[in-house]
């Protein structure tokens, strides 16, 4: 259940992310259920399907970001990064419990997809490793240029800081106003996020309902072998993000707080009984 409420968590933060830089007319209703049907049709392929995506998305993604680096450190102001004193650890840990969980909650999922596109071979803990070191730079990178530009106390007025620090930035002296852009590119790890969130929940109900969660190349309207629980999974997934978070304050109460939270209860200390659990009675 809790898989499907942060999938609709994600789907009601990238329609609000929409409607605050491009669309503030609309409402998140649209946003939501298109991002839903396109994460649904992802799901009901192979899982493999997702991890090429991922792969084609990735340099993409990450020659913006480098592009936005770039640029941004010509209105970089080190003042407002230096000097760090003791007084600023607690904050600074609580801030980093929504970085916590970003790359946790990526690497649970990257997991669930595992069983469906490896064999399970060995060397994950090195990829994983790997993996989570980028990350961290990534994510150290994109708070340095951030805080760097705007300071801290203007950066937590801000609804999007990221994206206000695109929206201010001016490409070769010509080119500026580029944040719908960057937002655009922003659905793509939406619905890797929402599809990913989809597949573990359904594989997992399936599971229970003593169902094979495998795709064994059945057509997208099958609804043999338990598939139906894929199109429920959506629909609840879509249900949630119309119904959490109806106001601009609850939504960000909801990825503060009630949000990383409780993913890091689950995956620090849910999932390390449950293993225990299963080694005791063996069956694992």
């Amino acid at each position: 259940l809790w898989f499907l409420i942060y999938g609709g968590f994600v789907l009601r933060s990238g329609a609000d992310r929409f409607i605050v830089t491009i669309y503030p007319s609309s409402g998140p209703a649209a946003f939501s259920v298109t991002m839903g049907l396109i994460a649904l049709a992802a799901v009901l392929k192979k899982p493999r399907t997702m991890v090429r995506f991922a792969r084609i998305v990735k340099p993409v993604l990450m020659g913006v970001l480098f592009m936005v680096a770039f640029f941004s450190l010509f209105s970089l102001d080190f003042s407002n990064l230096l000097p760090v004193t003791v007084h600023d650890v607690m904050p600074v840990m609580r801030g980093s419990v929504i970085a916590v969980d970003v790359v946790t909650s990526a690497v649970f999922y990257i997991c669930m997809l595992e069983g469906g596109c490896t064999d399970g071979s060995a060397g994950r803990f090195g990829a994983f490793s790997r993996w989570l070191t980028g990350s961290c730079l990534l994510l150290t990178m994109l708070s340095v240029i951030i805080v760097g530009s705007f300071g801290a106390e203007l950066c937590v007025r801000l609804t999007k800081p990221f994206f206000a620090l695109v929206r201010n930035l001016v490409f070769f002296k010509t080119v500026e106003r580029v944040e719908a852009l960057v937002v655009m590119l922003w659905i793509f790890p939406d619905f890797l996020l929402v599809s990913s969130v989809l597949y573990s929940a359904q594989y997992c109900l399936r599971l229970i309902f003593g169902k094979d969660p495998t795709y064994n190349g059945e057509r997208l309207t099958d609804f043999s072998g338990g598939r139906w629980v894929i199109w429920l999974c959506c629909a609840v997934c879509v249900a949630a993000s119309l119904f959490i978070a109806p106001t601009p304050a609850s939504l960000d109460f909801w990825s503060a707080t009630i949000v990383p939270y409780v993913s890091l209860a689950i995956f620090f200390v849910l999932l390390p009984l449950v293993y225990a659990a299963g080694r005791m009675r063996k069956s694992i």
